[in-house]
């Protein structure tokens, strides 16, 4: 037993005291972060305003639905983000994210025009003389088991976010188009379809009542989780990359002259053992005290942490 105490101190100290270990584990973890943080103002979603002329070919009906969801697009999106939980619109990260991916308000002219166009109308838009081209299949508008697809063209320089205003613009205005030919008002569907919010309540033993915040019970197991997995992954390549270095280097056959192989192996992993264990109080007391800042430790059963 002092053999193999002996082998997996020598482990754990040849691994986790060294400066390798600490710039891979401390720093390297801490300059990921303030990269995170420095490139989230660069992801900045493109903002500018949609301008220029779109040419449609399609039912002047589905044509004059385009125009009024272009015009509502702002509100839809300020109805959506009103519906997310309280913990996402609380939280300055996603808040943030949140405000600059907001939509970019639209100025363009829509023309009508012929399919018979098509290939003058795709050279207007290669020459920068329109800003796009949507095509809109009669097919479409008369059954939804057409295989037919909607075509957008737009220039290569086109900005992504510009291509998803106008997609799903035109995806909606065929899906409310199909719902008036058929008699209906595409708001009142909208209203009858759309699922009420609930919450839910937690009652503690001593009667007192608190929200219960589902999304951070799903996403703090995933994040232990993924510690657990990276203290694994990590101390299992240690103990790879030693064992090969010793063997390369003739010190394995000198070792087991003075230790059994089982000696030697319980050693290692015992020694790496403790190096997982480094890691996971580590990153664990971060994340117990981030738990703490923010009053969630209920979420995590101490049980639960020393399992």
């Amino acid at each position: 037993m002092r053999k193999t105490l002996t082998v997996a101190w020598r482990e754990f100290r040849h691994t986790a005291i060294t400066k390798a270990f600490l710039f891979g584990a401390i720093i390297v973890p801490i300059l990921m972060m303030a990269l995170f943080i420095l490139v989230i103002p660069l992801m900045k979603s493109n903002t500018t305003p949609l301008k220029g002329t779109v040419a449609i070919i399609g039912a002047n009906d589905v044509i004059e639905e385009i125009q009024h969801q272009l015009i509502i697009g702002d509100t839809k999106l300020k109805e959506l983000t009103e519906q997310l939980p309280d913990i996402i619109k609380n939280d300055p990260l996603a808040s943030s994210m949140m405000s600059q991916s907001s939509t970019p308000k639209t100025d363009i002219e829509i023309i009508s025009t012929d399919v018979d166009t098509i290939e003058t109308i795709k050279q207007q838009v290669q020459d920068g003389d329109l800003a796009a081209c949507i095509v809109i299949p009669e097919s479409l508008l008369q059954s939804t088991d057409s295989e037919e697809q909607i075509g957008v063209y737009i220039p290569s320089s086109f900005s992504p976010n510009h291509t998803d205003i106008l997609t799903s613009a035109t995806s909606r205005a065929v899906v409310d188009v199909r719902l008036e030919r058929l008699g209906h008002d595409p708001e009142n569907i909208r209203a009858l379809t759309k699922r009420p919010r609930t919450f839910a309540t937690r009652i503690a033993d001593d009667g007192a009542e608190a929200e219960d915040n589902e999304i951070a019970r799903h996403i703090i197991p995933m994040a232990f989780m993924l510690l657990l997995w990276i203290a694994t992954f990590t101390s299992g390549n240690y103990l790879l990359t030693t064992t090969i270095e010793e063997k390369g280097n003739k010190v394995m056959e000198v070792l087991l002259s003075a230790v059994s192989p089982m000696q030697l192996l319980a050693g290692k992993i015992l020694g790496q053992a403790g190096v997982s264990a480094v890691i996971l109080c580590m990153y664990g007391s971060a994340a117990i005290a981030g738990l703490v800042a923010f009053a969630m430790m209920d979420l995590v059963p101490i049980s639960h942490l020393l399992l």
